[in-house]
């Protein structure tokens, strides 16, 4: 969320904006974290936590800030944010930003040929058309005081982007992705309204390894492009027909989708008996429209289907909180949404908190929805990733293709609920010490999985077909038998627990000197050889499906150094531990076991034959690495500052992601002036 705006993008992917939200770093004012389920007050999908930025109001944070970066790998940003109180009235601010540089060199192996007219099953490195990134952000907002305790802001945001971004099947080339929002609010002490849009457009962008495969198997076909029947579909081509073919819709996105927010909110405190209320409204529709490039929402991909995915959600909360004698607090909370696809959610949570001295303990409970995002639900992206809301129709291999009643259906997906018991401790030890530490363990129904592969030939999502040919993995047929086929698609586990420590302690030796120290811990039983744990339903928990796919312990620490020479120098020292995991997500790899070749997951059937899932090249697991971060700040005068950072100091091998390069050293120095408003 930004300013209490959903800032998750519109459309079929329903990820985070992350590095394309329209903030820039100096309009931020804090950040706000909520762990654990949420849905009770953020609604249906705030199952794991929310993270809330609030941006700087310019009646507060007037003047100029110019800002300039230079670093390594030809990293250069400018940014400025100009913001002004022009009377009792008005207000307002404008910021923008231009950042680029180039991402490690890194060229991931594509599996290419088929054995056949395409020559040998091989691997070829991905071609890349750039690995430099650019982002251009901006934002302006207009403040109103209607009264000096009321306001209206009306505000736009947009930003254009373009890097290489990593899923579940390769890599993306993004070019020219758009995301940009209209928002409109209104805020009093007792009254919170809004009203806003959300649009992403994803302008050239497509997939890497689906291009380079085209590419090249066209290039090198066997088969004359003039053979009648299969010469147009898979004969060979001139470079120059090969590079056409290869960016045609479906390996190229394209989408123009948007998303409607309203919401109203109402607080209320009655001092005399210790209760506070909030209370609230909230209106979603989702109109997603990617013209069958990575929904199943065209028949013909590069056009625009005539019956478009449409998603609403209405629901209203209410938290009520109230002090009781003896220093105890108790919170409750309650939430009902209709999602116009799965039905009326009900999430509820309560807590009670006992002030002790300079700290509190809280003990909590909370449950939460997520209800699968359009992606998961609708997904038909390179032929060999599919959404499930619907359910996958199929043929299993080892049937035969041409028999009706050997065609499957998924087991459709449901909406995960999310159930946990927190009990915490915040406080201050002693004048040095503070410490916040809480355990959490929760229970999951009907978790939803990531891309997990399926043995078999996909023919339809919902009602649109999907041709053999259109398939990355469609298998041969030997003797009226399918074999080799494969897709991927996401499901609901059985049941799911999960249980972990999260301890954070801030040490302060004087008041310029502190010591930071975050440690996590987290396990489910997702890693039991359990038959709840089979996910797809084929008799066989594979490794893929009881992979935790995070790490179990994390730990950080960071000593800082504040106010020296004279109030103007300060100096933070880092450094991140980060356990070794395994991690599988579609045809995504990463594990110990098979590093170094390309991935592979084994699975015995009911009948008791193996078959194989062949995945993307397996370059070794996640994490397993320790760095060292070192920055530094120096305010020159008062309108110019300097700063400097370096992380990955020991240029420690770092992969944070499968089919991602491997990060190394980075450093910057940044020149920011600062002119106040002088009216």
């Amino acid at each position: 969320m930004t300013d209490g705006r959903n800032s998750m993008m519109a459309g079929g992917s329903g990820l985070a904006a992350g590095i394309m939200n329209t903030i820039i770093k100096e309009d931020v004012e804090r950040v706000e974290v909520v762990l654990g389920p949420n849905s009770a007050l953020y609604g249906p999908n705030a199952h794991n936590g929310v993270v809330n930025t609030i941006s700087k109001d310019p009646r507060r944070y007037q003047g100029t800030t110019f800002a300039i970066d230079a670093g390594n790998q030809s990293v250069l940003s400018f940014r400025l944010r100009h913001a002004i109180k022009l009377s009792d009235k008005f207000a307002f601010k404008v910021t923008a930003e231009h950042t680029q540089g180039n991402d490690f060199t890194f060229n991931d192996s594509v599996y290419v040929g088929n054995n056949s007219f395409y020559g040998p099953v091989r691997s070829v490195p991905e071609i890349v058309k750039t690995f430099q990134f650019k982002h251009q952000r901006g934002e302006a907002a207009l403040y109103y005081s209607i009264t000096p305790k009321s306001d209206l802001i009306v505000s736009y945001g947009a930003s254009v982007n373009s890097f290489l971004a990593v899923n579940n099947v390769g890599r993306n080339q993004i070019d020219g992705w758009r995301f940009s929002y209209l928002q409109g609010r209104y805020v009093s002490p007792r009254l919170f309204a809004q009203l806003y849009y959300t649009w992403t457009n994803v302008g050239d962008s497509y997939g890497i390894a689906s291009y380079t495969r085209d590419y090249t198997n066209r290039l090198n076909s066997t088969i004359p492009a003039t053979t009648l029947g299969l010469g147009p579909i898979v004969g060979k081509l001139t470079p120059d027909e090969a590079q056409t073919n290869a960016l045609r819709f479906g390996n190229r996105f394209k989408e123009s989708s948007g998303r409607l927010n309203s919401e109203v909110q109402y607080n209320n405190a009655w001092d005399n008996i210790g209760l506070n209320m909030v209370a609230s409204l909230s209106y979603q529709k989702d109109s997603p429209n990617t013209f069958g490039t990575s929904l199943a929402d065209s028949n013909v991909p590069g056009t625009e289907g005539s019956n478009l995915i449409l998603v609403e959600q209405v629901g209203g909360a209410i938290q009520l909180e109230k002090t009781l004698p003896a220093q105890f607090k108790i919170v409750g909370a309650a939430r009902v949404d209709n999602h116009s696809v799965f039905g009326n959610l009900f999430a509820p949570k309560i807590a009670i908190v006992k002030t002790v001295k300079d700290g509190s303990f809280r003990l909590t409970y909370g449950r939460a929805n997520a209800a699968p995002i359009i992606l998961f639900q609708s997904a038909n992206v390179f032929g060999i990733v599919f959404g499930n809301g619907s359910g996958v129709s199929y043929v299993p291999n080892g049937a035969n293709p041409a028999n009706p009643e050997a065609v499957k259906i998924t087991d459709k997906l449901k909406v995960e609920q999310i159930g946990t018991w927190e009990v915490g401790y915040k406080g201050t030890i002693s004048k040095k010490l503070y410490i916040d530490v809480n355990g959490y363990y929760g229970r999951t129904e009907n978790l939803l999985s990531p891309a997990i592969s399926v043995g078999g030939r996909a023919l339809s999502v919902g009602n649109i077909n999907i041709p053999t040919q259109n398939l990355l993995i469609p298998g041969t047929v030997t003797n009226n038998a399918l074999a080799g086929a494969a897709f991927s698609t996401y499901f609901n586990y059985g049941q799911v627990d999960a249980w972990g420590v999260d301890l954070g302690i801030n040490y302060y030796f004087t008041k310029d000197i502190s010591l930071g120290v975050k440690y996590s811990y987290f396990n489910s039983d997702i890693t039991d050889d359990n038959i709840k744990n089979d996910a797809n339903r084929d008799g066989f928990v594979s490794a893929e499906e009881k992979s935790l796919n995070t790490p179990k312990n994390r730990v950080a620490a960071t000593l800082s150094f504040q106010n020296l020479m004279n109030k103007k120098l300060y100096i933070n020292l880092s450094v991140r531990a980060v356990e070794s995991f395994d991690f599988y997500s579609g045809s995504q790899i990463g594990t110990e076991a098979g590093a170094g070749k390309r991935g592979v997951v084994t699975a015995t059937l009911a009948n008791g034959s193996k078959v194989n899932y062949f995945k993307n090249f397996n370059y070794g697991p996640l994490g397993g690495f320790t760095t060292f971060d070192v920055s530094a700040g120096y305010v020159l005068s008062k309108t110019f500052t300097v700063g400097a950072a370096m992380s990955n100091i020991f240029n420690t091998k770092q992969r944070e992601f499968v089919g991602s390069p491997l990060i190394g050293r980075l450093f910057s120095v940044e020149l920011k002036a600062h002119v106040p408003y002088k009216k």
